[in-house]
């Protein structure tokens, strides 16, 4: 019985053990060498100076670009009022749509 009880106090100790290891912090080395030097990204077939013309390039190309005024964003709608007096003047029709429009058409 003596064996039995010493058993149990040594599966006690070795389980606690490992409870109170697995919570604990462990140290991890966060040195870096100082060597370390980072070039960015650079495509094959490029030199990091024609990269950089070449991103210039594009950046001033989709300057050039309204990219936005045909979304959501870039509808400007009018007022009813603005509307009648674009119809006053004659410069805009209802825009309806028509039955029978390839009909008339022809």
């Amino acid at each position: 019985m003596k064996a039995f009880s010493i058993y149990y106090a040594s599966a006690l100790v070795v389980l606690s053990l490992a409870v109170t290891q697995a919570f604990t912090a462990t140290s991890l080395s966060t040195s870096r060498s100082s060597k370390l030097v980072s070039y960015g990204y650079v495509p094959a077939g490029f030199t990091p100076e024609e990269y950089k013309k070449f991103k210039e390039n594009e950046a001033k190309q989709k300057a050039k670009k309204n990219l936005g005024g045909l979304g959501p964003r870039g509808f400007k709608s009018r007022s009813f009022q603005s509307f009648q007096e674009a119809l006053e003047r004659g410069e805009t029709t209802h825009l309806m749509p028509v039955f029978n429009a390839k009909e008339k058409v022809k």
